[in-house]
């Protein structure tokens, strides 16, 4: 049910009332009256949360709305609410399908004229937002608050340590926000991001705590948020499934989950980095790859102060505290941390190989697998010693080669104290120490320890056999 509360608003001629619908909950939460003043100098009515300015009092109604959560304008077939009519006409575009603005460039439609503008700059490599610090200029804002977090360290009080650090070691919500009277905003200590209301704050601060409140009754997953919660039930319990895809029969509880769907079909990537031009085919998947541009690490274990780029490595990090391993193999009876590390030990029973490769046709049992197989095709080596410039297949074999300039031999004979740069040359050394002769001539059947005495032995029977040679008389 919904009450009117009377917002008075000061004009320049005289006091005029005006009526702005709002809901109960907003009525008891904020006071309405407090948030709009007439400014008679420049004839302006100024929101007090965030002292932005218009000329008519009617974009002043619909601007305050995103302070009150109010939100008037529902969808008639999900229910879905809205804040502005012109969000509840893009999204209704969601049901029909319909996409009206298409790019004079490329083939790509969009459902909303903001998100084509958007769209053209990355033809036209323009870019608005330039960074305050270092001058970098990005196409988005979004690209922009990214790259930001780099210089999170430099911003900070002091200019050596962010403040985030001690921030995020506290479970506790209160210990990482503060407010800001002056602008009247809550803010973040530990990524610096900022809401005008303390109920928004709370619900963001769950994403460096950890703590996920709402548990679904039906298979008791956790989420940070309610909204999450309610998704997962439409999508994994609800029975009703009227969105199927005609490629596959497919079907789902509801339209955006089939669109993304689709991009399997489709092999779409909508989403591309401004930086390296990557492209994914969810968002997440990019938001995820930008920490990797930014160094940002938003999920940090308050416990040993270790940081992380997703929310469920942390989840999987603090298993490492309560030695929890909730996930185990049914054939060998192994436990494991997470359903992902089980997925992929289950492969050693199964003999599956998901991962071929497109040239020589070759099975593989991890994705990291074929990437470095594929290096032995394209010929790749991206690891290079700065000091000798030579170039390398392998991380491992780089760290190897670095030993020779550094002289460092950490692998030592526990007999004979003698020390190697390899553990494959300490392997050898130990057989001088055993009886071990894994090395047969297959001439004299002679046995040796190492292989350069095999190769050394096996040139005397060469030698032999060149003598016994007689040249053939004419």
């Amino acid at each position: 049910m919904e009450a009117r509360v009377e917002v008075a608003v000061a004009s320049s001629s005289a006091s005029k009332r005006r009526n702005v619908r709002t809901s109960n909950r907003t009525k008891r939460n904020l006071n309405v009256k407090s948030i709009v003043h007439y400014d008679n100098r420049k004839r302006k009515y100024v929101c007090k949360v965030c002292d932005k300015e218009y000329l008519r009092l009617e974009v002043m109604r619909r601007h305050i709305r995103c302070h009150t959560g109010e939100r008037p304008f529902t969808c008639d077939e999900c229910k879905q609410t809205f804040a502005q009519r012109h969000h509840l006409k893009i999204h209704k575009y969601s049901h029909s399908g319909e996409r009206p603005y298409s790019c004079y460039i490329c083939p790509k439609t969009f459902a909303a004229s903001y998100t084509l503008k958007r769209h053209i700059r990355t033809h036209t490599d323009e870019r608005r937002f330039a960074c305050n610090v270092c001058s970098r200029r990005f196409i988005n804002s979004s690209s922009l608050r990214v790259h930001m977090d780099s210089h999170a360290n430099v911003l900070s009080d002091g200019g050596s340590k962010c403040k985030s650090d001690s921030a995020v070691q506290a479970a506790n919500w209160k210990s990482i926000i503060r407010y800001d009277a002056s602008r009247r905003r809550y803010i973040c200590e530990a990524c610096n991001k900022q809401y005008s209301g303390l109920h928004v704050m709370k619900c963001h601060v769950r994403c460096h705590t950890g703590e996920r409140p709402f548990a679904c009754d039906a298979c008791e997953r956790t989420y940070a948020q309610p909204h999450h919660l309610k998704v997962h039930k439409k999508r994994a319990h609800s029975l009703e499934r009227p969105y199927s895809c005609d490629t596959c029969s497919k079907a789902y509880a509801d339209s955006y989950t089939l669109k993304v769907h689709l991009r399997t079909h489709t092999r779409e990537r909508p989403f591309t980095c401004e930086l390296c031009s990557k492209q994914f085919q969810y968002s997440r998947s990019l938001s995820e790859h930008m920490r990797g541009h930014s160094g940002d690490r938003p999920f940090a274990c308050f416990i040993c102060d270790r940081r992380f780029k997703q929310s469920f490595s942390l989840r999987a990090h603090m298993r490492t505290h309560s030695n929890d391993f909730p996930h185990n193999c049914d054939v060998c009876g192994k436990r494991f941390r997470t359903s992902y590390a089980l997925g992929i030990h289950m492969r050693n029973h199964t003999g599956e190989q998901p991962y071929s490769c497109s040239i020589c046709d070759k099975k593989l049992k991890h994705s990291w697998s074929l990437r470095l197989h594929m290096r032995s095709h394209t010929g790749e080596r991206p690891y290079i010693c700065t000091i000798c410039s030579k170039r390398f297949l392998y991380l491992s074999n780089l760290n190897v080669h670095m030993r020779t300039h550094s002289g460092e031999r950490p692998f030592m004979c526990e007999i004979c104290s003698h020390t190697f740069a390899q553990s494959h040359h300490l392997l050898e050394h130990m057989r001088i120490h055993s009886d071990e002769r894994p090395y047969g001539c297959h001439v004299c059947h002679a046995t040796f320890k190492k292989r350069c005495a095999l190769i050394k032995h096996a040139r005397r029977h060469d030698v032999t056999d060149d003598a016994n040679e007689q040249p053939a008389v004419l």
